[in-house]
């Protein structure tokens, strides 16, 4: 089964939003899926305590909250509304506000609830949006996971995760792990089965064409220019043209140098050579 990195995820979110697809309605089909497979794995309709961060992972749980509004749900943000990063991620807690489901903020980790001992615990602290080291509140949440006795569903990825490695400092304890899309590089690797439990991949309406088009995000996965690099370090090109002609060889070269190529050599027969190097920026 195909992988894709956190860092290909991210740009393919950017370029489906620059085609037309929406962040707020990948995150409206992500919360979707996930919300139809609980209801699959669980159609008692069990309590569900939910335990979200500020980003769009969290975003992608307060959709599964509306849509599952009639299983007795509990939502723990961890951290203040103000605090949520994206537009669409604050756009479904309110919603959730409306509709009057349990929301609550956690400012302190003395405020995380015991261990649930009944219902299913849905972890939407991170997925794939960690970084640096652990806040005492959120690691004080992942104990709490770990601590019940309950089912624990993971949204993408299990937090604490690094998605991409599978290092940890500290992560939850999955029973399921929901991923969207694609499984990430770290959910195949199976000496992490202990934190990742059953992986199952949603599809969230992300057409396959678009992997293969070209839009801003693949801006993010280009290689960044080292402070300590040297000339040559970047790239050298040889561009072999010209004759009757001198256009096509002359703006390769530029295209070449725009991209970040450090150097570019141009082979053309002597006549063109001069007017060749008549467009060279140096």
């Amino acid at each position: 089964m195909e992988i894709i990195t956190t860092q290909e995820m991210a740009a393919l979110d950017t370029n489906c939003e620059y085609h037309g697809l929406s962040r707020l309605q990948l995150m409206e089909n992500a919360g979707s899926a996930l919300a139809r497979i609980i209801r699959e794995k669980y159609p008692s309709k069990t309590p569900l305590t939910i335990f979200a961060g500020r980003g769009n992972n969290g975003g992608d749980a307060f959709v599964a909250a509306r849509h599952l509004h009639d299983y007795n749900v509990s939502v723990f943000l961890l951290g203040r509304k103000k605090e949520i990063k994206t537009s669409e991620a604050r756009a479904n807690w309110e919603i959730l506000q409306k509709m009057r489901i349990v929301t609550i903020e956690v400012t302190d980790s003395t405020q995380i609830p015991e261990p649930p001992k009944e219902g299913v615990v849905i972890d939407a602290i991170f997925g794939t949006g960690i970084r640096g080291r652990l806040r005492p509140l959120e690691s004080k949440a992942i104990d709490t996971m770990n601590e019940s006795c309950v089912d624990v569903i993971s949204v993408d990825v299990p937090s604490g995760l690094d998605p991409d490695n599978g290092n940890f400092e500290k992560t939850v304890r999955a029973d399921l792990t929901i991923t969207f899309h694609k499984p990430k590089p770290a959910l195949h690797n199976h000496s992490l089965k202990p934190h990742t439990g059953e992986v199952i991949t949603a599809p969230i309406g992300i057409p396959g064409l678009f992997e293969h088009l070209t839009g801003p995000g693949d801006l993010s996965i280009l290689a960044t220019r080292r402070s300590e690099s040297h000339k040559g370090d970047s790239g050298r090109i040889l561009i072999i043209g010209g004759g009757p002609y001198t256009g096509a060889p002359a703006l390769s070269a530029l295209a070449a140098l725009r991209s970040g190529v450090d150097i570019v050599h141009v082979a053309a027969p002597q006549p063109a050579s001069k007017t060749i190097a008549s467009f060279s920026p140096d």
